[in-house]
């Protein structure tokens, strides 16, 4: 009989040995699993910050594409106007101090 108790002491101490490593590996497992969440959640907080920074900026760039694009109509407005400008200016005929617009004085026939 002693040989039996000896088989089953070493079995139960095997037993044991192996319980004890799948308790240790489930601690291990329940531990990462802890982990990888967090690693998760700060992860997807890090991108939701990310994302209002990135939408932030875009806002931004875009206001100054805008102000962009109106001063850059006013300039064509205003060179527009001014090509108008110079071109009235060139077709009408030249006015003279004395408000006439011929070239030459008026000769009175005598």
């Amino acid at each position: 009989m002693s040989s039996v108790d000896e088989n089953l002491s070493a079995a139960l101490k095997q037993a044991r040995k192996a319980a004890g490593k799948a308790k240790k590996a489930a601690k291990k497992a329940k531990r990462s699993a802890k982990q990888a969440a967090k690693m998760e959640q700060a992860v997807s907080e890090k991108a939701e910050r990310y994302e209002a920074i990135s939408k932030k900026y875009l806002k931004k760039c875009a206001k100054k594409a805008a102000k962009k694009a109106v001063k850059k109509k006013k300039a064509e407005k205003l060179a527009q106007e001014k090509v108008a400008r110079i071109h009235k200016s060139a077709t009408s005929p030249a006015k003279h101090a004395s408000g006439n617009t011929d070239p030459e004085p008026s000769q009175k026939s005598t």
